[in-house]
């Protein structure tokens, strides 16, 4: 008997243990998961993303972490991360119809056109109804240049779900992409006269009015958002930039100081703060700017946010020492990302550090191969250390990327005078006059192209 008692007393401690820690992975598990649930409804995406990183540890096999997480990497622009998270959740769970739909819109951004169409057709052969699905097919047709063909395919799903008001925004956007701008105007119309308490029905409004011109309209639609969700910070910001956008600075302003005062929680909510910042920043208000910094540094204390914001605020100030310094540190507390790369290369740039600035805007194109201003400015870079060739095969990638980007243009030609290309210059010329650049700029640069064959030295970067 004692013999029996000495094996079953382990046995029973262990199952205890075992238990036990069961249990607290549970409760680890929904305490990680409430805190970023809480953390996006905040809109703070990177804590939130940290936590469910978290949790993700603690149920490795869990489809519905790894899309959530995909979720999130998609809304910061990690798109490799984003499609690698959300097919292990659709390999986890096949018939996971949100990772499917998200996964697709995933691809179709990263040009996977015939990938998207297949995460499509998969929800189909489950739910032959699904809206969304059919959605997916039509974007990818528009995405492919085939306006046509998916409007067609709306307006059949139309005569199924004429009260389905996504498929009726799809319709007006697909419309204004054709240039029906009459067709357009309808449908959005439609939406409004059918669910006028959906935001996002004013919000495409109050776009096409922007698009036709008419400010006032698109004033009332943003006004209309706010007043349906008056503690919505997000719609807030809309108006705000609106009015910024618009030449109404002081008008934009009162709105976010109207929110901080009248809101619950504004004043501690780091996403907002930090836009206020911004704002702060664009309307040269450095003093204020800098006390709303040390708030957001207290609330954001593992984020790096606030240095980043802090490395702006420094450049405003001329401080390029410690913005590069900020900038470093915002990149040590975050995921990699190419706008964090560009600003701390300019700040790099701007303090003398040529050979850094031109590894962090390397770096920056790396992470993201089209971003316009990192290609300029390491042209300009390039350009500068008389390296013309590389200039301009950066100058052309830019070009490429943004036909009607005036400054790649400005520079290729500056780049083309430093070759001593005439002809091709004044074909760029050309091309600038018909971009509607400056006057002054034009006749700036064929001055500089004077001097040039004159051998006369010129500091031609000032133009930009």
């Amino acid at each position: 008997m004692r013999s029996l008692f000495k094996i079953l007393i382990p046995c029973l401690l262990l199952l205890c243990l075992c238990i036990g820690c069961k249990e607290d992975k549970v409760d680890k598990l929904s305490q990680l998961q409430k805190e970023a649930n809480e953390l996006m409804d905040q809109h703070q995406w990177r804590a939130a993303l940290a936590c469910y990183i978290k949790a993700l540890s603690t149920k490795p096999d869990s489809a519905k972490l790894h899309y959530q997480i995909g979720m999130i990497d998609r809304r910061l622009g990690n798109m490799d991360l984003a499609i690698k998270h959300l097919e292990k959740a659709v390999t986890l769970s096949p018939d996971y119809t949100d990772a499917l739909l998200e996964l697709g819109y995933c691809y179709l951004a990263t040009n996977r056109y015939k990938n998207a169409e297949v995460m499509a057709r998969a929800i189909l052969k489950a739910d032959p109804e699904n809206i969304q699905a059919r959605l997916l097919i039509g974007d990818r047709r528009a995405f492919t240049g085939s306006y046509k063909q998916a409007l067609s395919l709306i307006k059949t799903l139309l005569k199924r779900h004429p009260d389905n008001i996504n498929l009726w925004l799809h319709r007006g956007d697909l419309n204004l992409v054709l240039d029906r701008r009459k067709e357009a105007e309808d449908a959005y119309r439609h939406c409004i006269s059918i669910a006028p308490m959906r935001p996002i029905v004013w919000l495409s409004w109050a776009s096409f009015c922007r698009i036709k011109g008419k400010l006032s309209e698109a004033e009332n639609a943003l006004q209309e958002l706010c007043r349906l969700q008056p503690h919505n910070l997000t719609y807030v910001c809309i108006l705000g930039d609106f009015y910024l956008e618009t030449g109404q600075k002081e008008k934009g302003l009162a709105i976010y100081h109207k929110a901080i005062k009248e809101i619950p929680g504004a004043d501690t909510h780091v996403s907002f703060i930090a836009r206020l910042i911004e704002v702060l920043l664009f309307d040269s208000k450095k003093e204020e700017a800098e006390v709303w910094l040390s708030k957001l540094a207290s609330l954001d204390l593992k984020g790096g946010q606030s240095y980043y914001l802090k490395g702006h605020l420094s450049l405003e100030q001329g401080r390029f020492t410690d913005a590069v310094e900020a900038f470093q540190q915002a990149i040590h507390l975050t995921e990699p990302c190419d706008t964090l790369y560009f600003y701390l290369g300019l700040a790099q740039w701007l303090n003398g550090y040529t050979r850094q600035a031109k590894a962090s805007w390397n770096e920056a194109l790396r992470l993201n191969p089209a971003y316009v201003q990192a290609l300029l400015h390491l042209a300009a870079l390039y350009t500068l250390t008389g390296d013309s060739l590389s200039a301009q095969d950066l100058l052309q990638q830019a070009i490429s990327i943004s036909p009607d980007a005036a400054d790649a243009h400005i520079l290729l030609a500056l780049n083309l005078l430093g070759q001593k290309q005439w002809d091709s210059f004044t074909q760029g010329l050309r091309l600038l006059a018909k971009l509607n650049i400056d006057e002054k700029k034009l006749r700036i640069l064929e001055i500089i192209k004077y001097l040039k064959k004159n051998d006369k030295k010129v500091y031609p970067i000032t133009l930009l």
